[in-house]
């Protein structure tokens, strides 16, 4: 559990500082394929990291065993998704540390045992 809240607070803290390159890469990538690239080289990173940590909550045995380690990556990985921030930050106006609380409380709701 450690390791997906620190994954979510460093990811989390970090959408701020390349939330204006990211809107640039997004618009870019339906005309340039390098910045799609760039972008979807990133965004594997994140969901790379949403790997480990979700293989560290199986390996402690408190992954719901109605989940795929599969699954559970695909679910970590949209909940972050930087689309999503915007949604919640940018539009719904939440604090940032509001927007890390509330992915750390629906994440461990969405993946672990109870």
């Amino acid at each position: 559990i450690k390791r997906l809240h620190a994954f979510i607070k460093a990811w989390g803290g970090y959408i701020p500082e390349i939330h204006g390159m990211s809107v640039a890469l997004r618009n870019m990538r339906e005309n340039d394929k390098a910045a799609a690239d760039a972008w979807n080289d990133r965004m594997q990173a994140v969901r790379h990291g949403c790997r480990a940590a979700v293989l560290a909550i199986a390996k402690d045995g408190m992954l719901k065993s109605d989940l795929s380690e599969q699954i559970a990556t695909d679910l970590v990985w949209s909940l972050l998704s930087v689309e999503n921030w915007e949604k919640l930050v940018l539009d719904c106006t939440w604090s940032q540390l509001a927007y890390e609380e509330k992915m750390i409380e629906l994440t461990e709701a969405v993946l672990l045992k109870k």
